[in-house]
């Protein structure tokens, strides 16, 4: 009797020993589960950079598991390089043992409104922002806020801030009643309407906008290589930033030449 007791109890003791939810747990997991940490990263910006640590660790949206606990550092950049609409973020998380952080970024620091035809006025609510195109900050887009494109002889848009997404809003505006221009008008008389002069104005006036815009551009981007030739000593990004900084000044030089010959068309009128 006692030897059959005996026997059942061996048994029983290697048919639990044997199974695998009966198994006893890794102390490496056990130990992985305790000091490790988890977070996750989003932006307001599709597919951002991400960099933990300076080591690059993916696109936005990013769950990176198994952080060791401590301090981190995170650097986000907009996903093309090229892009003076977003700016580069940093920041510093600390991670406890077992925890789950969720950090969400706004990269996007302008939107550039642009209307066809050019030249429409652009309203937040009631109050007048500039004229297209035009370059608006994100943080003048609260909640609850309207944006507004008005121009004479078209329909106005509004939109609500709220729905702009991503860099760049351009939109159509609808033909509507236009209003006879006076025959005094000093800026519009009743020459043809690809007159030397009319075209030497659209010209001359493109080119200055563009030439503006180009030059905002690359001076925003030699700055940017100086900022990183600072962090790294890459004296790769030294001559970048000398080439960069000369296109601006040229662009800048046209963007001088463009106003003066609008100004003289104009004047002599």
């Amino acid at each position: 009797m006692i030897l059959k007791a005996a026997l059942i109890t061996v048994v029983i003791m290697v048919f639990s020993f044997g199974q695998p939810g009966m198994a006893a747990p890794d102390p490496a997991d056990s130990l992985s589960a305790h000091t490790g940490g988890r977070i996750e990263l989003f932006a307001d910006v599709d597919s951002a950079l991400v960099f933990i640590d300076t080591t690059y660790a993916g696109r936005t949206p990013l769950v990176a598991d198994s952080l060791p606990a401590g301090r981190h550092l995170i650097r986000i950049l907009p996903p093309h390089a090229e892009s003076w609409f977003s700016g580069a973020i940093d920041d510093t998380v600390v991670v406890n043992p077992g925890e789950t952080l969720s950090r969400r970024y706004g990269l996007r620091q302008y939107i550039a409104v642009q209307s066809h035809p050019s030249g429409a006025s652009v309203y937040l609510n009631d109050s007048l922002a500039g004229e297209t195109p035009f370059l608006l900050r994100t943080s003048l887009l609260r909640s609850g806020r309207q944006l507004s494109l008005k121009k004479d002889g078209f329909e106005p848009l509004a939109v609500v801030t709220a729905d702009l997404k991503g860099s760049i809003f351009q939109t159509a505006l609808k033909a509507g009643w236009q209003q006879p221009l006076p025959d005094d008008s000093p800026y519009f008389t009743s020459e043809p309407k690809w007159s030397s002069r009319r075209v030497g104005l659209y010209v001359s006036g493109g080119t200055a906008v563009l030439a503006g815009i180009a030059a905002a551009y690359l001076k925003i981007s030699a700055d940017d290589r100086q900022a990183a030739y600072q962090e790294t000593g890459n004296p790769a990004l030294l001559t970048q930033r000398q080439r960069l900084d000369t296109w601006a000044g040229v662009s800048f030089a046209l963007t001088q030449v463009g106003l003066a010959v609008f100004s003289y068309l104009l004047i002599t009128e």
